[in-house]
């Protein structure tokens, strides 16, 4: 999915510095799971880089030589970008020195004005949105990009005038799939299912669900349906009726957005999601495995944005 926000007053600020490196896992010594020794983190150069109003350039945040995020690695080893489940190759063009002009809101307006690492698209530019404040999105070194084939996602989530969740009668089948599905296994009664995203040809679909509270036990659930079955991020919280999983969040669960999914050609599925806050979005990778659950893997990119 393309990663752009809307930002009416404009107002990000400076992110962590840590934008680019040679992802460390957070569980490098892997359990027996086959699916889990084929995906090493640590195996692949990944960046989340923020765009040009023009789509034709990218950037790396790193603004002083303490946060330098290719201390120890060559800025061309990146060549690949990823948008909207579409590839394009990107060559290094140099470093940007951040301007006196920087508002320090790494933001698409403020591009110019930033430090960091430049990138420019070799043969197009990125098919943007209008009227975003920050674009961001994922790049790679060349091995990461011949091992993982990116798959376009849809949004499924519509509304109507009434500002009521609306899907087409296919994807109301699936989730009503899903919910009998999911209250089966887990033996306890659901109160929202929603449809977030899938592939055009509706083989993959991420659902976010909300069970019914057991007292004060409150769980979500990010469900990615695979051919194979479910891949399962839980979720529980303590449930409070004005922020249980986020802040402001009034006990209700919304799965994160999904920025990219990636299938390798031996079975291996990824996807990147988003967390959008209310301060900062947060970026994580996940791996389906063949226990039935999405898990984590390497660190994350945390980007900060409250107003300043």
């Amino acid at each position: 999915m393309a990663c752009a926000h809307k930002n009416e007053d404009a107002s990000r600020s400076a992110i962590d510095s840590s934008l680019l490196t040679i992802v460390d896992s957070i569980n490098d010594e892997h359990d027996d799971n086959d699916v889990a020794d084929a995906f090493i983190p640590s195996d692949y150069l990944l960046a989340i880089a923020i765009s040009s109003e023009d789509g034709r350039r990218l950037l790396v945040v790193s603004e002083t030589d303490e946060d330098d995020v290719f201390a120890d690695i060559r800025p061309d080893a990146v060549t690949t970008c990823f948008y909207n489940g579409q590839l394009y190759p990107v060559r290094y063009v140099g470093k940007q020195k951040e301007s006196d002009e920087s508002t320090g809101r790494v933001t698409t307006q403020n591009f110019k004005d930033l430090g960091g690492y430049v990138y420019e698209l070799i043969s197009s530019k990125l098919p943007l949105e209008e009227d975003n404040d920050v674009y961001y999105v994922l790049l790679s070194d060349r091995k990461f990009a011949d091992d993982f084939s990116p798959v376009k996602m849809e949004e499924y989530v519509d509304q109507d005038d009434e500002g009521n969740i609306v899907y087409d009668d296919y994807a109301t089948r699936r989730i009503e799939q899903t919910r009998g599905d999911l209250a089966k296994r887990y033996g306890r009664k659901i109160k929202t299912v929603e449809a977030v995203s899938a592939t055009s040809d509706g083989e993959y679909f991420v659902y976010s669900v909300q069970f019914e509270n057991k007292g004060t036990e409150a769980l979500g659930l990010v469900a990615l349906e695979t051919p194979d079955g479910y891949s399962i991020l839980e979720e529980p919280a303590e449930y409070d009726e004005i922020s249980t999983w986020r802040v402001d969040d009034e006990g209700y669960y919304a799965a994160p957005h999904v920025v990219e999914f990636f299938r390798k050609y031996d079975g291996v599925r990824l996807i990147l999601l988003e967390r959008i806050g209310a301060e900062g979005s947060n970026f994580e990778f996940y791996i389906s495995h063949e226990d039935g659950k999405l898990k984590r893997y390497g660190r994350d990119w945390y980007f900060y944005f409250a107003p300043i």
